[in-house]
């Protein structure tokens, strides 16, 4: 079976899109990678990770977009996924399978 990392890089998210867009695949993918190219508050925080497997790396500064991809790339051959899904924070699936 294939296994899938995705990576969502955030810099001051809209909170209700970025929430979206998230329920919008979370259930799809193995893992979801969520990089701070800003500070999340605690409390979006728990929220977005109660959501599904989900975890926050980035150190909240803002290191650009090919940093965090590069991380993602790394972190999917080290760790065995077979694909490698990269999202904005304002895009949406509206049907991940078709």
């Amino acid at each position: 079976m294939n296994s899938f990392l995705s990576i969502i890089v955030v810099y001051n998210p809209n909170k209700d899109l970025l929430v979206r867009n998230i329920c919008s695949f979370v259930e799809n993918v193995d893992l979801l990678m969520i990089w701070q190219n800003s500070v999340l508050t605690d409390e979006l925080k728990n929220y977005i990770a109660s959501l599904g497997k989900i975890i926050f790396v980035g150190n909240g500064m803002n290191q650009g977009i090919p940093t965090a991809l590069n991380y993602a790339l790394s972190y999917a051959i080290k760790n065995g996924y077979d694909y490698l899904l990269t999202m904005d924070q304002d895009s949406v699936f509206e049907n991940f399978y078709n």
